[in-house]
């Protein structure tokens, strides 16, 4: 690693560190991930035979969310989610969505060691469906339970 690359990374490092130590700026990276999700799942909402890119890009805001909220439930070691598998998503109610999928998660300082999780839960859209107003999601393995909620 040469000199620009290693300042480059030490510059990031210390990014990382002042966000992460930061709950406020954790809960400004979760409120555009809520967003985010509302977005896809807006877009999944208004088409009934959606593709499975679409289904992909729920998937993807999906993890980033988990990610990102994991964090502040979890204070010794922070968590990350590394994926999301077999999601299945029905709405009721228009702005009402209830999901179930299996979460690939573990802690960021081992990235080799991954675990699956079952998750299930809920969320709610706004009127304007451009934010989750409320949202319960419950990851279960591996002797853990986290409970990502948001009530409003």
């Amino acid at each position: 690693m040469d000199v620009d690359e290693a300042e480059h990374e030490e510059k990031w490092a210390r990014k990382r560190a002042k966000t992460y130590a930061s709950r406020r700026r954790k809960n400004q990276i979760i409120r555009k991930m809520e967003r985010q999700l509302a977005q896809e799942v807006c877009q999944l909402r208004a088409d009934t035979k959606y593709s499975q890119c679409e289904l992909q890009n729920v998937r993807s805001s999906l993890e980033w969310l988990i990610s990102w909220r994991i964090k502040n439930c979890v204070n010794q070691t922070p968590m990350w989610c590394d994926g999301i598998e077999t999601l299945t998503i029905a709405g009721s109610g228009g702005i009402i969505f209830h999901l179930d999928a299996q979460a690939i998660i573990g802690p960021e300082s081992d990235v080799t060691n991954l675990y699956r999780c079952q998750l299930k839960g809920s969320f709610v859209l706004s009127r304007n469906l451009k934010e989750i107003k409320q949202y319960c999601l419950r990851l279960t393995g591996n002797d853990h339970v986290y409970v990502l909620s948001k009530n409003r």
